[in-house]
């Protein structure tokens, strides 16, 4: 799930009722199998059956206190405990940070050319803001990073910019990404829209995102 843009985290969680009660019990019931000094509480609401969020954090904050003697600290905590409210209450205390961006394909098509690992880059960041890939190149390469985080489409090989406009025809594709910088920028002729993600970008930055992209390292 890390690797579906549009999510900024994941948790794993206890779902419980809408209860008070119950929030209280599962908030306690994982604050007693963890080491600490300090904690607090982060409630979030996303419907209003329940007690406001200020309520829910001071309530539960009271019940983990009076049950394990721990002291509430808002800003230096060796515990965080959330609560969210929406169908059910759910109850976490980790979170694993996503990538974020726009869920893949809600801003249609782009003809992605692939020349270099600045190519893989440059289509991996148009992903991030919800477009839909569809990777071109001279010859064969790997793809194996844009496919790990959802690009599904095959490799078209072509043999120039030409061709690359027919088969953005065919795939309906909105624009041409490429890998350019503004060291390496030149025009390209071709009535296509061009997208350059990488343009203000030097080579030590480009190599240095594909590095953390590679590793599922997610930017702070």
């Amino acid at each position: 799930m890390k690797n579906i843009f549009g999510l900024t985290s994941t948790s794993i969680a206890i779902k419980t009722d809408l209860n008070m009660d119950k929030i209280k019990e599962a908030a306690f019931g994982i604050a007693k199998e963890r080491e600490f000094s300090t904690f607090r509480v982060t409630a979030q609401r996303l419907q209003k059956l329940v007690a406001p969020s200020m309520e829910i954090e001071r309530e539960v904050g009271s019940f983990i206190n009076e049950k394990l003697s721990k002291k509430v600290s808002l800003k230096k905590f060796d515990l965080e405990i959330g609560v969210e409210i929406s169908d059910f209450a759910y109850v976490f205390t980790e979170k694993t940070a996503c990538f974020g961006g726009l869920p893949v394909g809600i801003e249609g098509k782009v003809l992605a050319f692939i020349e270099d690992d600045a190519s893989i880059l440059a289509a991996w960041l148009m992903m991030k803001r919800g477009c839909s890939i569809v990777p071109a190149a001279i010859k064969t390469g790997d793809i194996s990073l844009l496919r790990r985080y959802g690009c599904y489409e095959q490799v078209s090989l072509v043999k120039g910019f030409k061709e690359l406009a027919e088969l953005a025809s065919e795939k309906k594709c909105k624009a041409l990404v490429v890998n350019q910088t503004l060291e390496t920028f030149k025009g390209i002729d071709t009535e296509m829209a061009i997208l350059r993600p990488l343009i203000a970008l030097t080579g030590e930055e480009i190599k240095e995102q594909l590095e953390k992209i590679s590793a599922g390292q997610t930017q702070k």
